[in-house]
């Protein structure tokens, strides 16, 4: 005779079932609004970056037009800098949660395989949003670059000798109020304009970059700034501010020095305060300045400016990528434009594929071909103080806020012997070096040297530069001197 069941057990079998199916259930309704959360937030983001990115075109093309005074840069650095500091914040909260919400979503899908693709859908927008959030310091920082390009009079030949690679965050507390005061103080006297370098990918020689705003000047100075408050880092406290700089002999960089250490009201430390220098950041500094200053001394071959050709054929690429998803064009022989309508840097796998190869089909264009893309732009730091950031490119103001905030993905492929091929079809003999080019024309050569040709180089992409244009600018230039000498 089969054994009975106890009604009891089946019942308590039944009620266990029950309580796992809605944990379940309430487990899944989580993940589902979490998920949403976190959509929602990307969403938000996005729409904050494409409103930045407008906004900076917009802003900096008016600059570009009527100038800037110290007060309107002075708003605009305080705005970035609110803005890196959450955005810093908010990347330290999500990583500093990731690894723990990451084992627990694992734990999860493994105690209940049902739920494996929502918890893998959770897991990849977690993935999108800090993608985002990076994206956002990015542009954020790329729009100080532009600061720091126009006050610097758009001259690499400034800018790359004040270049220092930045890994860190911004400071904060003491580290960051320090130099915001001292920038503050000067450009409220409105007799200069100040870069606060943290807040650049461009400038890393000290704290502050500083100029005159309406004055000639010969050569910034870098600003090294050391900063303490006491008793501790809050509203009341008193901040001591040492101001370190490399001064030449030079009377207009003494007058800038001495017009700047008046202005903000730091001189000579208090007797009572040690001096927090350290020798290896001043020699830095030292180096720095006397590298702006050979590069200034530097008497070269003059080239030709940007080419408004290149500038058109890349505009409309752009605009033709924006507007139906891909496009590519030829910008003159051994140079090629392509665009691609992307979402976080990010191009269709499928479209980005097909485009790399009509490209490749073209004549010469095989895998030895040199490709710079905007997302190479946007994380090479180093570039920054060498190609024109993208919010100053002579291109319409919305495939400039796309491409900042991801929304276009741009390549250039240049061909290995784009220069040299351009040189010869001038008369001219093309040589790299390590220091820099050599140009050879029928009579006489000119050296361009190694800052001048990672300009050139880079600028092919992103600076509008045309190799057969400087070459025949070259070409004009050797042949007008070989021509005087022969008439003397």
């Amino acid at each position: 005779m089969a054994e009975a069941r106890s009604p009891c057990l089946a019942s308590r079998g039944a009620t266990n079932h029950v309580a796992r199916s809605r944990s379940a259930a309430r487990r899944a309704s989580e993940t589902e609004h979490a998920v949403r959360h976190l959509i929602a937030e990307i969403d938000d983001l996005r729409k904050l970056n494409r409103s930045t990115a407008e906004h900076a075109c917009v802003y900096l093309d008016l600059v570009q037009r009527v100038g800037w005074k110290p007060a309107h840069l002075l708003d605009m650095q305080a705005a970035l800098r609110r803005d890196l500091l959450w955005v810093e914040s908010r990347l330290r909260t999500v990583r500093g949660r990731a690894k723990a919400l990451r084992r627990r979503l694992a734990a999860r899908a493994k105690r209940d395989p049902a739920s494996r693709d929502s918890v893998l859908k959770h897991m990849a927008t977690l993935v999108v949003r800090e993608r985002v959030l990076v994206l956002r310091r990015l542009l954020l920082r790329q729009i100080a670059d532009a600061f720091a390009w126009l006050v610097l009079r758009l001259d690499a030949r400034l800018i790359l000798p004040l270049y220092r690679e930045q890994t860190h965050q911004l400071p904060r507390g003491e580290g960051l109020g320090g130099p915001a005061e001292l920038a503050r103080r000067a450009m409220h006297s409105g007799e200069f304009l100040v870069i606060e370098n943290d807040l650049t990918r461009c400038l890393g020689v000290g704290d502050l970059t500083v100029v005159f705003a309406a004055r000639r000047w010969k050569h910034p100075i870098s600003y090294e700034v050391k900063s303490s408050a006491r008793p501790a880092w809050r509203l009341g406290a008193e901040l001591q501010i040492e101001a370190i700089a490399a001064v030449s002999d030079d009377p207009a960089d003494v007058e800038l020095h001495e017009r700047f250490t008046a202005a903000t009201g730091f001189g000579d430390l208090p007797a009572t305060m040690r001096s927090r220098e350290q020798p290896a950041q001043t020699a830095e500094q030292l180096s720095a300045a006397e590298l702006v200053r050979a590069a200034k001394g530097v008497v070269g071959q003059r080239l030709s400016g940007p080419s408004r050709l290149a500038w058109k054929t890349l505009g409309t690429v752009l605009t033709r990528a924006l507007a139906d998803g891909a496009s590519y064009d030829i910008a003159e022989r051994g140079v090629v434009f392509m665009a691609i309508r992307s979402i976080e840097d990010q191009a269709p796998e499928a479209v980005s594929k097909d485009l790399f190869e009509k490209v490749r089909d073209l004549p010469g264009f095989g895998s030895e071909c040199k490709i710079a893309t905007s997302v190479d732009l946007r994380h090479n730091d180093e570039w920054s103080a060498l190609a024109l950031p993208i919010v100053l490119w002579p291109v319409s103001q919305a495939v400039r806020a796309a491409l900042l905030c991801g929304e276009l993905f741009l390549a250039c492929v240049v061909r290995p012997d784009a220069w040299r091929e351009a040189m010869k079809s001038e008369g001219l003999e093309f040589t790299e070096e390590r220091r820099g080019w050599t140009v050879t024309g029928p009579s006489k050569a000119t050296h361009i040297d190694v800052l001048e040709a990672g300009k050139l180089t880079l600028g092919v992409a992103f600076s509008g530069v045309s190799p057969r244009e400087i070459a025949a600018g070259l070409a004009a230039s050797l042949n007008g001197e070989t021509e005087k000498r022969e008439e003397g």
